[in-house]
């Protein structure tokens, strides 16, 4: 199965991202600045370098219905002092 692992900025509740229920997916086109990788195989490595703002960021799998079964989190990105 596959998987995504997709970040975006934002302020709401991690379960608030717009969701289209035909698809069972976040739509992905009412989301500004989104970062990811999409399509990872299982056992899969990959190595990727986000620039990402000082924050607060959902980090969420797209594939359909993983979103929905809780494949989310929360984490703040702070500058370096």
């Amino acid at each position: 199965m596959k998987h995504e692992f997709m970040i975006v900025p934002w302020k709401g509740e991690k379960d608030a991202l717009p969701y289209d229920s035909k698809t069972q997916q976040v739509d992905e086109n009412k989301l500004k600045a989104m970062q990811g990788v999409e399509d990872l195989l299982p056992g899969q490595a990959v190595t990727v370098r986000f620039s990402l703002s000082e924050g607060r960021y959902v980090a969420f799998c797209n594939e359909p219905g993983h979103y929905r079964d809780a494949m989310s989190g929360v984490f703040l990105v702070n500058s370096a002092r």
